[in-house]
């Protein structure tokens, strides 16, 4: 966050950069005028400024904190099409140093039918449009977007987790009386924003060059209360998915040689790997007492790469019977990410999740039949 004083009471500039983003601040000694260079693959000055009927500087002034790469926000004070003279000085200093006008189509004054806060560019091309919400003040704020590279791997973050756990300490007894008496829906987004606040406030940038990128205990730690916290108000539990089967046992010999054939390969490959499979026996030792042979009728050897190799080959299109949601395959081990819908309420998103789990569920009953 970067200030520089006004003339008045009312008066001052304020940039604010996001904490991801190199930025160095120019100096200037003009008031209501703030410079600052943002690193990026292009280095960019953007100059902020609110040039008020009484200011004490001139434009020529400005000229100096110009660079090759440059764009000015600001209140102008100053239509370009209804103020005469007071226009065409500006327009006349802005074309001596090669700057074009960006003025969003409607108005920016409550107080007239004027266009006064708009972007001068000696660069790249600039979106611009005022901002039809609720604001406090005389103009209508303007947004913006100014296209530009950002090397995203010049920053890396972390987490001040001890002073994050430390104010989550401090709010607890707030927060558990909160849970109590209020409505739990606007409990929860009110818990969640709070949370995504702190963390941000407690989240630091660095070069990546420097550190190396670790777990803390404390963010175990934290996760842990805040479970406990989740489950004194009766919300949702987890869902804990375990392997009660080892699925290379259960290997199907002649689905998996049927399926092979038809993904390509060649007839030798999958008679040597039938005859891998299949004619094998076994037997059961407890306590040095053997049992009888049997026969083995499905699964793999183990122990070696073939047969995962095999079983993730039989099981290659899976991910086509749950292309509606990101799964992982790793060996036997299935792993799926379901999203719910963002913008709702808590417990509608609890019954999008439960919907969106039984379908999964079920298509991968369905897959499993199959195969």
């Amino acid at each position: 966050m970067f200030y520089q004083k006004g003339e008045n009471k009312f008066g001052g500039v304020l940039v604010m950069v996001r904490n991801f983003m190199q930025v160095k601040r120019v100096e200037c000694s003009l008031p209501n005028v703030c410079v600052v260079d943002v690193k990026s693959e292009e280095e960019i000055r953007i100059v902020g400024v609110y040039a008020s009927e009484s200011r004490s500087w001139n434009w020529q002034q400005i000229s100096p904190l110009l660079s090759e790469n440059c764009v000015i926000y600001g209140d102008f004070n100053v239509d370009l099409e209804q103020d005469g003279s007071k226009a065409v000085g500006l327009l006349n200093w802005a074309d001596s140093y090669f700057l074009a006008p960006f003025t969003p189509d409607n108005p920016t004054s409550l107080r007239s039918n004027r266009v006064i806060d708009y972007a001068f560019s000696n660069s790249a091309k600039i979106d611009i449009q005022t901002y039809k919400g609720n604001t406090t003040s005389d103009h209508y704020p303007i947004l913006s977007v100014l296209s530009t590279k950002i090397k995203e791997t010049v920053k890396g973050q972390t987490v001040h987790w001890k002073v994050f756990n430390l104010v989550t300490e401090y709010t607890f007894y707030f927060w558990e009386k909160y849970w109590s008496l209020n409505n739990l829906d606007m409990t929860y987004n009110d818990y969640v924003q709070f949370l995504r606040l702190l963390s941000a406030r407690c989240t630091i940038f660095f070069p990546l060059s420097k550190y190396r990128v670790a777990i803390p205990a404390e963010l175990r730690s934290f996760l842990s209360y805040v479970r406990a916290l989740s489950f004194r108000q009766m919300r949702t539990k987890n869902i804990e998915l375990k392997n009660h089967v080892r699925a290379f046992d259960m290997l199907w010999h002649e689905g998996c040689i049927g399926k092979l054939r038809q993904m390509g390969i060649p007839l030798a490959y999958t008679e040597w790997i039938k005859a891998w499979l299949e004619n094998r026996r076994g037997y059961i030792e407890i306590n040095g007492e053997k049992s009888r042979w049997f026969n083995i009728e499905k699964g793999g050897p183990q122990g070696g790469i073939l047969t995962p190799t095999v079983f993730i080959s039989y099981h290659a299109d899976m991910p086509d019977f749950l292309s509606w949601c990101t799964s992982h395959f790793f060996a036997d081990d299935l792993a799926a990410i379901l999203a719910g819908q963002i913008g709702i309420k808590y417990s509608k998103q609890c019954l999008d999740l439960e919907k969106k789990l039984k379908l999964f569920v079920d298509q991968l009953e369905y897959y499993c039949l199959l195969t």
